[in-house]
């Protein structure tokens, strides 16, 4: 808003910042040239890059087509990482829908991040270890649930099925 992004870069990087984010979450969006110039500057200044797709209030669902061409250019652009927001997230997990797998079709998983707080926390968690397996990487977390997420990442908590038990289910069927 400043027309200082650049002097923003370079003063996170003097103070020993290893990243940003470069996000339009709750500001108009900018235009893909703007976007991706950012995305170069701050990776040219030393920072690990991760940006951020969907919008903080989503008056729409998640144009799967649209971020995955925003994601991807911000990827090319020198992005490391892709979070998205975790707003669009709670409403994909209450409709049930499968707008993150195509995303993730589109987009290697390793390379996206889902944001499961503030809203939904341990629930959309559970949705994402079920839907994308125990490794999705995930952030905005409430510390008071990282027993119960350490639990559904191995498969010991109601809410993905306790899994961990299925390896000894089939052990012992066989024999």
């Amino acid at each position: 808003m400043q027309n200082k992004v650049a002097q923003f870069f370079e003063r996170a990087a003097d103070l020993g910042l290893s990243g940003v984010e470069v996000s339009e979450d709750v500001i108009d969006p900018q235009s893909a040239e703007t976007r991706s110039a950012h995305i170069r500057l701050a990776a040219s200044s030393g920072l690990f890059v991760f940006t951020e797709v969907g919008r903080k209030f989503p008056d729409a669902p998640l144009d799967v087509d649209a971020i995955a061409s925003l994601a991807a250019r911000d990827l090319d652009a020198g992005a490391s990482k892709i979070v998205v927001e975790n707003s669009d997230i709670v409403q994909i997990v209450e409709r049930d829908s499968d707008e993150l797998h195509r995303l993730a079709e589109r987009i290697p998983l390793e390379k996206l991040v889902f944001e499961i707080g503030p809203a939904g926390g341990a629930k959309v968690a559970a949705w994402l270890f079920r839907a994308f397996g125990p490794e999705v990487n995930i952030e905005n977390l409430d510390l008071r649930d990282v027993g119960t997420l350490a639990a559904q990442r191995a498969g010991l908590h109601r809410s993905v099925g306790l899994t961990f038990f299925d390896r000894y289910t089939v052990a012992a069927a066989a024999e």
